[in-house]
């Protein structure tokens, strides 16, 4: 289990000026010559998301329409035809401009900047990712951090490695502004993405400098969620002392603050590091306590638990 952190929702503010291709309309180009000329995979991708746009358009659904824009955009980047990518990432900015969404509007313009990048228009690309900088600075960067926990709900190594860009960007502007809370939050996702692609001992760097600010701070959350990760980082490499002292100490805070959800994931956690070391007795009362938890919250990782108790009860019999 893997999680990541967001700050407090911002208040939405004026729309700006119009982005690259400013005349276009918002449009379901279901003609482009760029179909014929990708691959399958990609065409048959871009198809599947133009008729998610025909349909998010029909609706009137403003926010699957800004998705379907942005994974049309993606494909074309992907295909390399990074001038259609454009177009259609300035599509998906003029429509979260006229929703007035700034988050979304951050992501297009920071999708647009690198589009345009691509094909040499270097100015213009500077020009809106300073802009999507400037936007983003007015919630201390954590429009940044709720962009790339977006990309990672997706999953696979490129949305990942996205994420990563756009952490690194609101922990910048977290040091540039001071903003510790921010700093822990985009250390602690930096954390998370890196553990997901693989790179553990420098996930295990990013957890360890996300619990110093915590601790600083008194964010009981955040020394809970920095401690139950390193725990899980270090399960990962195999050091399971250091594994276990991190869950203990995590479970400890979590039954001290009364925070089910964090009591949770950490006895889910450290029970499936039991019953990998064969301690069955253990591991057995903490699966179901995050089962009972998780079943009792509504939460989606109830089903997991569950077998994870089933597996443990198999193994003693």
């Amino acid at each position: 289990m893997d999680f990541f952190k967001r700050l407090s929702q911002r208040k939405k503010q004026p729309a700006s000026k119009a982005p690259h291709n400013e005349s276009e309309s918002l449009r379901l180009d279901t003609q482009s010559s760029s179909l014929d000329i990708h691959g399958g995979l990609a065409a048959a991708e871009l198809g599947y998301y133009f008729e998610v746009l025909r349909i998010a358009q029909h609706q009137r659904d403003s926010h699957g329409e800004w998705e379907a824009l942005e994974n049309i955009g993606d494909v074309f980047a992907r295909s390399g035809d990074n001038q259609q990518a454009a177009s259609y990432y300035s599509q998906a900015v003029n429509l979260a401009r006229g929703i007035n969404d700034q988050r979304r509007e951050t992501g297009s313009l920071l999708s647009l900047s690198g589009a345009l990048e691509k094909v040499g228009e270097t100015l213009q690309a500077k020009s809106y990712h300073d802009e999507a900088m400037a936007i983003a600075r007015k919630s201390e960067g954590s429009i940044l951090s709720d962009l790339g926990i977006h990309l990672a709900s997706a999953g696979g190594e490129e949305y990942f490695k996205r994420a990563v860009n756009l952490f690194e960007l609101h922990l910048q502007i977290a040091r540039e502004t001071g903003s510790r809370s921010g700093e822990e939050a985009a250390l602690g996702n930096l954390g998370s993405a890196h553990l997901n692609l693989g790179f553990v001992h420098r996930a295990i760097d990013y957890f360890k400098k996300a619990l110093v600010i915590a601790k600083e701070l008194d964010d009981t959350d955040g020394k809970q969620a920095a401690l139950g990760s390193l725990a899980s980082a270090y399960t990962n490499v195999g050091d399971l002392q250091k594994a276990t002292k991190c869950f203990d100490e995590a479970l400890a805070l979590s039954r001290e603050t009364g925070n089910e959800h964090r009591l949770a994931i950490n006895a889910f956690n450290k029970a499936r590091l039991l019953n990998q070391q064969g301690d069955l007795t253990s591991a057995l009362p903490l699966a179901r306590e995050a089962a009972e938890i998780f079943g009792r919250r509504g939460d989606p990782n109830a089903h997991r638990a569950k077998e994870l108790v089933a597996e443990i009860l198999s193994a003693r019999r």
